[in-house]
């Protein structure tokens, strides 16, 4: 789940330090929902839009014939 942190944090993730307030984190469900119920993080949408099933369009036929 993406959220966005609200606060800056001390410490460490991960043996790194916590990214910086306003920053965009990709973190495990649980993780991320227990820093939204904290206030400490807001969750994001997803930015990429939902895939949709399109039939492929090499294999279709048109009809041939003259237009008025």
């Amino acid at each position: 789940m993406q959220v966005r942190l609200r606060v800056d944090l001390t410490g460490l993730r991960d043996g790194a330090p916590w990214p910086p307030r306003g920053h965009l984190l990709d973190l495990p469900d649980d993780e991320a929902a227990a820093l939204c119920a904290a206030g400490i993080a807001d969750p994001v949408a997803s930015e990429r839009p939902p895939e949709r099933a399109v039939p492929p369009t090499d294999d279709v036929q048109t009809r041939q014939g003259a237009r008025p």
